[in-house]
């Protein structure tokens, strides 16, 4: 140490490494210690589409790199007449043709998947009470029925139904395809 504080090494001794996930500096020196400017970047992540087979296409089709909390689009293609894309991952939301991704904060996987067609999924409220059939989350969010109605949902994908009886009715429960009086999948 010199006079002021300072620590001295020998002319031309390196002082030590930095490290960090883009490198080393390696910082020979003489005399006191040098201030060091060092500019640390965000980390970027990837974002990989994938599909059974391409379909759907993906556009861009290979591995995208973004920046910590920024997102990424792609365009989706069913390829096949008749087929519905459903597209998840990565947080995002598809809106007609484009894929958005959430802020990506990881790597993570685009997945699409083309369904060739469409199911209905019937409900009916029976009995002499009266009440609401729901899907309270998920893709079909916002399904309400207080009769005779149906769902039209992607093969694969589940709704979970939710009964709620208006006041002065019960809850029996389910029939058909499922039973009990939990909220059905």
């Amino acid at each position: 140490m010199d006079v002021n504080g300072n620590t001295v090494h020998d002319p031309g001794e390196p002082y030590g490494k930095f490290t960090q996930a883009f490198g080393y500096v390696d910082v020979p020196f003489q005399g006191t210690i040098p201030n060091i400017d060092i500019e640390l970047l965000d980390p970027v992540h990837t974002v990989t589409p994938s599909s059974i087979n391409g379909v759907p296409a993906f556009t861009p089709s290979t591995p995208q790199t973004v920046n910590h909390g920024e997102t990424t689009t792609f365009t989706i293609d069913p390829l096949l007449a008749g087929t519905y894309p459903v597209v998840s991952g990565c947080g995002g939301i598809l809106a007609g043709d484009t894929f958005t991704t959430g802020p990506v904060t990881a790597d993570c996987t685009v997945t699409g998947i083309a369904y060739s067609g469409i199911v209905s999924l019937m409900t009916e409220v029976l009995g002499t009470g009266s009440g609401i059939v729901s899907v309270p989350s998920g893709t079909y969010a916002g399904f309400t029925c207080t009769g005779s109605c149906s769902l039209n949902a992607f093969p694969g994908e589940g709704a979970t139904l939710s009964a709620t009886p208006n006041p002065g009715s019960s809850f029996a429960g389910w029939g058909g395809a499922c039973s009990g009086t939990a909220a059905a999948r």
